[in-house]
């Protein structure tokens, strides 16, 4: 299989992905969405008891987590802004 790597992703090119059954692809496709739209409300729900606003936190978590060294990743707490 041929890989392509850009931007620090790595996919397999449409060319070379082997002839062959894709249907497993639509169900999991469907499980991964109805796995996002039952959590997503719990995440609001109880994400705001910690955060004033979760999403943001989620993202920025999830960027500290690949960009920020760890003394600053241990420092998120002090500056992310919390549900009082």
């Amino acid at each position: 299989m041929e890989w392509i790597v850009g931007g620090g992703i790595a996919a397999a090119t449409p060319a070379a992905m082997p002839a062959g059954n894709q249907a497993w692809r639509e169900p999991l496709r469907n499980a991964m969405d109805w796995l996002r739209d039952e959590l997503a409300p719990r995440y609001e729900q109880h994400g705001r008891e910690l955060f004033k606003d979760p999403w943001t936190a989620a993202r920025t978590i999830s960027m500290s987590s690949w960009i920020a060294p760890p003394k600053l990743r241990a420092g998120f707490s002090a500056v992310m802004p919390c549900a009082s």
